[in-house]
């Protein structure tokens, strides 16, 4: 159970990130990034704690790979439209949007639900080991938020050039700002080279 609610949380969270952050940067590149994948990332911890506790339960009495997807799917799209609808007054998200983040959302979720729901190991093919995905994976984290960090702070030292007394402001605000919207592209990267590498325990 504890395994299924660690593995949720981690996909589901990176997941929401990831989507709410290409919503926002629709919106309003690096700031609408921001708080895109800020909100999308809240969703997508929800989602997981419950998507997380409902495979743990369903591992117990089912190896079938197709139920786990469905019900994966069908929780993680379920508790998505249920969040996305109460927080969209404070982050208005248009309705199509809306829908097609939440399906996608679903689809991706249902996808995972075997790994979740059973675990992950390398592909028996000679691959590179899970100890290797694991610090890959935090080697895409950390260059994408440094970079965008950087980027952010440079943009917004140059901007605040403008007002002397605020540049140093400007320039944590863009580290901030940066970081995130680095993050989100690192988490996409590191998810299409990582997941193919791994594969679902029996």
């Amino acid at each position: 159970m504890r395994a299924s609610l660690i593995s949720a949380l981690v996909y589901m969270t990176g997941l929401g990130g990831v989507l709410g952050g290409a919503a926002g940067t629709v919106d309003w590149p690096v700031v609408g990034t921001f708080f895109g994948a800020a909100w999308g990332s809240c969703v997508g911890g929800v989602a997981g704690v419950v998507v997380g506790l409902t495979l743990g339960v369903l591992a117990t009495v089912t190896r079938s790979r197709w139920a786990v997807r469905l019900g994966s799917g069908l929780v993680a799209g379920s508790v998505g439209w249920v969040l996305v609808g109460l927080g969209s007054g404070g982050y208005a998200v248009p309705s199509p949007p809306a829908v097609v983040l939440v399906v996608v959302g679903a689809l991706v979720a249902g996808a995972l639900g075997p790994a979740i729901a059973f675990g992950v190991a390398p592909r028996p093919d000679g691959r590179p080991g899970f100890a290797w995905a694991v610090a890959t994976g935090c080697t895409f984290l950390a260059w994408g938020g440094l970079l965008g960090a950087v980027a952010g702070a440079v943009t917004g030292l140059v901007i605040g050039l403008h007002h002397p007394p605020t540049a140093l402001f400007a320039a944590v605000e863009g580290a901030i700002l940066g970081c995130a919207s680095g993050l989100v592209p690192a988490t996409l990267a590191a998810s299409v080279v990582l997941l193919p590498r791994l594969h679902p325990l029996p």
